[in-house]
């Protein structure tokens, strides 16, 4: 069984100053939020997984968040997944080597969330798959390889946002 985790980047800040949307680096917000979903994803992971990440400056930064929960992971940064689509986001997923058993691809919207479309069987599509908040994970299962993805093959194992594990966590106590 294959393993395609999606993972929109973390919260960017719209006041850095940044010259252009590719420059846009991650806010506050999302340095605090993306670790918590790159430890609850890294439960789904296992060593040797690839990811496939943007090269826009806060997605870049987003794998820098996640990587201290995957520290067996490789990484790669195709042109392509900067403001791409379907058809991109099907063509980087195909060409990972069949030995690849899990892949994180770490991107962008609107072209994330019509990939995870593409990609879900129609019985697991829920209210969650129409809008991919920033450091969101989507955790999907493939009875095929990687390279032989397929439109409605894959099953939804988990979609993990991050305002769910921080209404998780305790609250702290008071004296």
């Amino acid at each position: 069984m294959s393993r395609l985790i999606l993972l929109r980047h973390a919260k960017s800040d719209w006041d850095a100053g940044a010259g252009s949307d590719f420059d846009r680096p991650v806010a506050a917000r999302g340095r605090r939020e993306l670790p918590l979903v790159a430890a609850a994803v890294s439960s789904y992971l296992a060593s040797g997984a690839v990811v496939l990440c943007s090269p826009a400056v806060r997605t870049r930064q987003t794998y820098e968040l996640a990587c201290p929960h995957w520290p067996a992971a490789s990484v790669r940064y195709p042109e392509p997944l900067y403001e791409c689509g379907t058809a991109e986001l099907i063509a980087a997923v195909r060409q990972v080597e069949d030995e690849a058993e899990q892949l994180v691809v770490i991107g962008h919207n609107p072209g994330l969330v019509m990939f995870l479309n593409w990609c879900l069987a129609e019985e697991e599509v829920t209210a969650d798959c129409f809008h991919m908040p920033t450091s969101c994970a989507a955790v999907l299962e493939l009875a095929q390889p990687l390279s032989r993805l397929e439109p409605k093959q894959a099953r939804l194992a988990a979609f993990i946002r991050a305002k769910d594990l921080i209404a998780r966590q305790p609250e702290p106590l008071s004296c």
